[in-house]
């Protein structure tokens, strides 16, 4: 159980979203939703299964590649707006 000021804070950061959503809605603007994942050769999945008699193949050039960061932003009308590959970590804005 989590304790009482979390929660509270929790809920007050809650309520306080759904208030901006709703101006922005109001005011007829678009949201976007952004997310971002990171891959490097750690997070490649050495234990996989496949179809009876097929082995799984994966280049290893490209598992052995540096760092990558995926940057997405989708919205409601349009679905997938923009995506950007990077080389390494996005610090920032």
């Amino acid at each position: 159980m989590k304790p009482s000021h979390v929660m509270q804070n929790f809920d007050y950061k809650r309520r306080e979203l759904i208030q901006k959503i709703d101006q922005a809605k109001r005011e007829g603007r678009k949201l976007m939703f952004l997310d971002e994942i990171n891959f490097t050769k750690r997070s490649f999945l050495s234990l996989d299964y496949s179809v009876k008699g097929q082995n799984q193949q994966v280049d290893q050039e490209r598992i052995y590649q540096s760092y990558k960061s995926v940057i997405v932003t989708v919205s409601v009308e349009r679905g997938l707006e923009l995506y950007n590959i990077y080389d390494k970590a996005i610090k920032g804005e």
